[in-house]
């Protein structure tokens, strides 16, 4: 998860079709996710939760892990909660399909408030000091 993630938040679009389930990546082409994040600016990912599903053949195990992700869109703070399912192919987990359990806009973002990527752990922008927060518009709002 934490791979796919890094994935979308530095526009390596391939990456993500790789890591789809066998039998979902011909149905999903590199272009329409290069679309859907258009715009996006991904700050953070918080895992909630994961549970491995061991089933008696090794081809049958499940792997579900619920996440938020949070990305800025047109200065607004989004959260994306979504469950998803992998599934152990020759021994690499591949991700095969998500439910979207919660799309919201959190807030929206002035130019000088301090950034909201401050308040992740997991954030790719977060400062050293949280005294020397920076402002949004010199941070994710650049």
């Amino acid at each position: 998860m934490k791979s796919r993630f890094s994935a979308y938040a530095y526009g390596h679009y391939q990456y993500i079709i790789d890591t789809y389930a066998h039998e979902k990546k011909s149905t999903i082409l590199v272009e329409d996710i290069e679309h859907s994040s258009e715009g996006c600016h991904w700050i953070a990912l918080v895992i909630h939760h994961s549970k491995k599903i061991l089933t008696t053949t090794a081809v049958n195990h499940n792997y579900f892990v619920e996440f938020s992700a949070f990305y800025i869109i047109n200065n607004t703070l989004c959260e994306m909660r979504e469950k998803s399912s992998f599934v152990l192919e020759q021994g690499q987990w591949r991700y095969l399909d998500g439910i979207i359990i919660k799309h919201d806009e959190l807030s929206k973002l002035s130019r000088n408030q301090i950034c909201p990527c401050n308040h992740y752990p997991t954030a790719w922008t977060l400062s050293k000091s949280p005294t020397k927060a920076k402002k949004y518009k010199h941070c994710c709002g650049k």
